[in-house]
Order: structure tokens, then sequence, then C-alpha cells
């Protein structure tokens, strides 16, 4: 559902963008949406979307940082990762040291500088983490092919998943992309 209403949004936004500036306009602005934003709202649209966009990506990095730190736990919960990574705080009965890692990781981050290079060191991470989840999938169903399952992925060929290994090919394609970008911004 999620995905429909997604790609919804994206040809109503599509569609709006085209009837307010036109597809010329479009094509050759640098910046789109905010050219759109311009026609119809004035000049007081781009502090409107400087104000959208810090919130939204100061929300986007609180978030990455809140999965990063339970999967961290989560991880070694299951033995993952060094078992000292799973202490939760007596009180506040959150990960501590998980939390104390992604904040080291972070600063580490926001030490480079270089925006560019570091949203590409994001994703790379992001596409590597999706190719490693995709192929832990066709691993354990080798592996462990009589485990409980409450999930089951469409379109295999036996014990084989088509839609994995598509995902796999894709997100190792952008992975490419990713560092080839990655170097360019340095």
């Amino acid at each position: 559902m999620s995905i429909i209403i997604t790609s919804i949004l994206y040809v109503l936004v599509a569609v709006s963008a085209v009837s307010v500036i036109g597809w010329e306009n479009l094509s050759s602005s640098k910046a789109p949406l905010a050219d759109v934003a311009k026609a119809a709202f004035g000049s007081t649209a781009f502090l409107i979307l400087g104000l959208i966009a810090l919130a939204s990506t100061a929300n986007t990095v609180l978030m990455a940082l809140l999965v990063t730190s339970r999967t961290i736990y989560g991880m070694s919960e299951e033995k993952s990762l060094p078992k000292k990574l799973s202490i939760v705080h007596s009180k506040r009965r959150t990960p501590w040291l998980a939390i104390l890692l992604t904040l080291v990781f972070a600063a580490a981050f926001a030490l480079i500088r270089n925006l560019e290079f570091v949203a590409n060191l994001s994703n790379i991470f992001i596409f590597l983490t999706f190719a490693i989840i995709n192929l832990s999938v066709i691993v354990l169903r080798y592996k462990k092919p009589n485990a409980s399952r409450k999930f089951r992925v469409p379109l295999n060929i036996g014990k084989f998943p088509v839609l994995i290994f598509l995902g796999i090919i894709v997100s190792l394609f952008m992975l490419y992309y990713s560092v080839v970008n990655a170097f360019f911004a340095i």
C-alpha cells in the first residue's frame, strides 16, 4: 500500500509541477520544485521550502541515528556483535553503549565537512546494507530451509528467491554509482 500511495503522490506532484511552470522550464531547472513553489507562492516560497527541508532532514537524521543504535543493540542481542553493545541503561531502559557508539560515528561524519561526500558515504552504507540483507535471505534459505518464517518472498525458482536476487543486483548497481560519486565529491 505504501508503494501505491507514494507512487500516486509522485504522479500528483509531477502533474502539478508541469501545470504550474511547464515541462520546458522544469527540464532546464536546477531546482524544479523550488521554481514551482516560487511560481505558486512568490518569493517567500524559498524560506518556507528551506524550513521544510531543514525539519525533514533533522527528522531523517534523528530516525537514522535511532534505527542505527537499535540495530546495533539487536545484532548484539543475536550475538552478531559484541555482547557489551546490548547493555541497557538501568533507569532509561535504552541501549546506552550502542547509542554512544552511534554518536561517535555520527560525530566523525560531521567532522568531514563535505556534505556531498558524507551524503555519498551514507548512500554507500545504505546500499551495502540492502545488499547484505538480501544476500542473507538467500543464505538462510539454504542453511536453514525448514526454519519457521513469518514472511514468504514471492517469485521463487525452487528455493531460490528471484526478487531477492534482483534486490542484490540493484543494490550493488546503486552501490557502485554511490562509490563513484563519493570519489568525485572529494
